[in-house]
């Protein structure tokens, strides 16, 4: 299928949009974690302080920088921090393999890695260059002026066919997703729940892309984002109105009570990442009146490429393209298939990565 339409969108990195909101809306809430919360101008002060730290530490533009940050108040400033000095950053999780973090960051080739008191141990005994993100630094002087070429982040597949791949999405692609995500992520007066990994690409989603539309994100921790009751807690406790999940966790959040009592709070919710049965959307339309979104992209891509809004009773489908993005099927000789043939997924447009 041809694109949706090809539309104008903001060239601008998407750490400058964010900083833009800062400084207009200083005061409004942008993230809350736990007991702590940040304002945007609380936020954009962080950002600046690990920005000015990994500049003292020889990260220029370019560059890669690993992240591995327990989830609190500091690690959405902290990869904004990256960006604002210039450099992509390559997210990973101190519960990985030593081998694989060790791969991932030489074949990223990342300068640095940012890690805090909670996740120094698994980046120790490798030899790489750490810095703890609290370590004390002057603010960044001025934000480096990202090209939209360059990569805003590297994330690595499971490697469940091989080594592990390293996907470069650049910013020009992530800035035409958040122009495409508004029309979902309508501004309301509610706010974001963030309960990916940051190693998922579905997380930008509940994070960059919701503080660069002035959102304020609820930050699950490590403990609240597997139990579907503290889920439900974050949502009542937070107003939280849009959310995202895989089917299969949706699934099995619902089958607790507490969490579709919160559900009835909820304005809108994005699935992707896997198949999704009817029968969860059916029993997703029983618990709620939230609209549903099922959204289609592999990692190679920014996110998503494609989009549709679910009703009962009606086919489930991965939707259309958004907009700028190409969609073709093909056969096993990559000729372009009829409408209603199956074959392959191919995929073109803006959102593809390096």
């Amino acid at each position: 299928r041809p694109a949706k339409r090809v539309a104008p969108y903001l060239e601008m990195p998407l750490n400058q949009v964010i900083e833009e909101h800062c400084n207009l809306f200083p005061q409004e809430p942008a993230v809350i974690s736990g007991w702590e919360q940040l304002t945007f101008g609380g936020f954009f002060k962080r950002a600046r302080e690990i920005a000015g730290l990994l500049q003292t530490n020889g990260v220029e533009p370019g560059d890669k920088v690993g992240v591995v940050l327990k989830r609190n108040k500091d690690l959405l400033p902290a990869l904004v921090g990256v960006l604002m000095a210039g450099a992509a950053y390559v997210p990973f999780l101190d519960s990985q393999p030593e081998k694989r973090i060790l791969y991932m960051m030489e074949n990223a080739e990342a300068k640095v890695i940012l890690c805090d008191e909670h996740t120094v141990h698994a980046v120790t005994h490798l030899n790489l260059h750490t810095i703890d993100v609290k370590t004390p630094s002057e603010p960044l002087a001025e934000t480096h002026q990202n090209a939209m070429s360059d990569a805003i982040y590297v994330l690595y597949t499971s490697g469940s066919t091989g080594m592990p791949k390293g996907v470069q999405v650049p910013h020009r692609a992530v800035a035409n997703l958040l122009e495409c995500i508004k029309e979902i992520m309508v501004l309301n007066t509610g706010r974001v729940l963030c309960s990916s990994n940051m190693t998922f690409d579905i997380f930008i989603t509940e994070s960059l892309l919701a503080l660069a539309q002035g959102f304020c994100v609820v930050l699950a921790d490590e403990e609240e984002m597997m139990l579907p009751y503290k889920l439900a807690e974050l949502i009542e406790n937070n107003d939280v109105r849009i959310m995202q999940y895989t089917p299969s966790r949706l699934r099995l959040c619902m089958q607790n009570k507490k969490f579709q009592e919160a559900l009835q709070m909820v304005d809108r919710v994005i699935v992707a990442g896997e198949n999704l049965p009817a029968s969860l959307v059916d029993a997703f339309k029983d618990a709620t009146g939230a609209q549903l979104f099922n959204m289609y992209g592999p990692t190679e891509t920014s996110v998503y490429v494609t989009q549709i809004e679910l009703f009962r009773g009606e086919p489930v489908t991965i939707g259309k393209p958004l907009n700028n993005c190409r969609i073709y099927i093909m056969d096993e000789s990559m000729r372009l298939l009829p409408p209603t043939a199956r074959g392959e997924i191919c995929i073109a447009g803006i959102c593809l990565s390096d």
